[in-house]
């Protein structure tokens, strides 16, 4: 009752539904991606999409391969645990960290592979070049961004507005 709303990320298992005290208005959903060095071995087998900035991989080719990742309490870690575990891949971590931005940095330099969402890939350009991929959506790659309220709580005409005004910007594509 201390917050009129929240912009947030929910996870693809998390059933967005108005059963609890919040109700969640879905906004889209933002695709993760696994990252490589450039010249990984298996990126021999990606599969250009076309109209499509990235390729898609088979995620399972990653099976053996290290993997760092962020710390479990972060929503991305959540996500990826669900990738991996519907991809029945038990990854080897050899890093954990709080920065996606350092999981990707060292993925580029051939530490292990990553994952991140395809908004915070836009995110702090550098000299490095990952080698992005897209996975099968039958793994549940994404989150689900998404704007939460208080139920049956009093929301100010400002937050309306801001509400009304996200909504439209973003549209729901779920």
């Amino acid at each position: 009752g201390k917050v009129d709303f929240a912009l947030m990320h929910t996870s693809p298992v998390y059933k967005i539904s108005n059963t609890s005290n919040i109700d969640f208005h879905p906004l889209f959903k933002d695709p993760f991606l696994l990252v490589t060095k450039k010249d990984h071995p298996l990126n021999q087998y990606a599969v250009k999409i076309e109209h499509s900035d990235y390729p898609k991989i088979d995620i399972t080719l990653f099976a053996n391969e290290p993997f760092i990742l962020v710390k479990r309490e972060q929503r991305i870690r959540q996500v990826s645990e669900l990738i991996l575990q519907k991809a029945n891949i038990n990854p080897t971590i050899v890093l954990t960290t709080k920065s996606f931005e350092i999981a990707r940095r060292l993925a580029c330099q051939g530490i292990g592979v990553t994952f991140v969402p395809l908004q915070y890939s836009q995110i702090f350009p550098g000299t490095y070049e990952p080698a992005y991929y897209y996975i099968d959506e039958k793994y549940s790659p994404y989150w689900t961004m998404c704007i939460a309220v208080q139920k049956n709580a009093y929301i100010s005409k400002a937050a309306k507005l801001f509400i009304r005004m996200v909504s439209e910007k973003f549209g729901s594509s779920i």
